[in-house]
């Protein structure tokens, strides 16, 4: 049923390397603060603003970029299934500034 899976040449590289991904990514979850207090005697303070360092990245890129790409493609999905009198509006009425979508 699903063994033939295991004999595509792409899938295998994929789940390779998000496993590898995935597995590098939790080991320095639980690592870095570890090495931060062990090796470089951070205080707890230090250690927590560790922590929101390596969150912050995720929270000023990716919510930011997850939000125009939403608006943008929730725009494009709008005025490509309305019927046509709500897509001549989109037109009209919404005027994507840059975009090609409406």
């Amino acid at each position: 049923m699903t063994a033939g899976l295991w004999r595509h040449r792409n899938f295998l590289l994929l789940w390779g390397g998000q496993t590898a991904s995935q597995t590098g990514s939790q080991v320095t979850i639980v690592a870095l603060p570890l090495v931060a207090i062990v090796l470089l005697r951070a205080s707890t303070f230090q250690v927590g603003l560790l922590a929101t360092a390596t969150t912050s990245a995720f929270l000023l890129i990716s919510l930011p970029a997850g939000v125009l790409v939403g608006d943008i493609v929730g725009r494009a999905w709008s005025c490509a299934l309305s019927s046509p009198n709500r897509y001549r509006q989109c037109a009209i009425y919404r005027p994507c500034v840059g975009s090609p979508w409406c």
